[in-house]
């Protein structure tokens, strides 16, 4: 309805995007330290995410993460962690990819949607 306030209890669908978003922030090197919230992500005339790369890989915060899933933005979540730490905790919806698999998993992965690898 329009004018209502969402809450965490009127969105339960909110929950695995938040811990989503909250492990990946505890994977990058300072945390939450005082960081400003990012921009939203742009998207190009497809819909692609136009993503800025740094030494020849594309990076995304947590934050730009939850706007995708907000906006309805297909992606899927690759943990490229041992299948221990996947099994132990993960983000609701990924795969696990271990990195020492990446290779042979790459013609497997969907060219429909981004893909959005974290690990530690």
């Amino acid at each position: 309805m329009p004018g209502s306030a969402v809450t965490l209890r009127s969105a339960p669908a909110l929950f695995p995007v938040l811990r989503a978003a909250i492990l990946l922030l505890s994977l990058l090197p300072g945390g939450c330290a005082g960081r400003a919230a990012p921009q939203p992500v742009e998207l190009d005339e497809n819909g692609v995410a136009i993503l800025p790369e740094e030494d020849g890989t594309k990076r995304i915060t947590p934050q730009q993460v939850a706007f995708l899933s907000e906006k309805g933005i297909p992606f899927l979540f690759v943990d490229s962690r041992g299948r221990e730490a996947h099994a132990q905790e993960r983000p609701a919806g990924s795969v696990s990819i271990p990195l020492s698999m990446t290779e042979m998993a790459t013609s497997r992965l969907p060219d429909d949607r981004l893909i959005v690898t974290f690990c530690t």
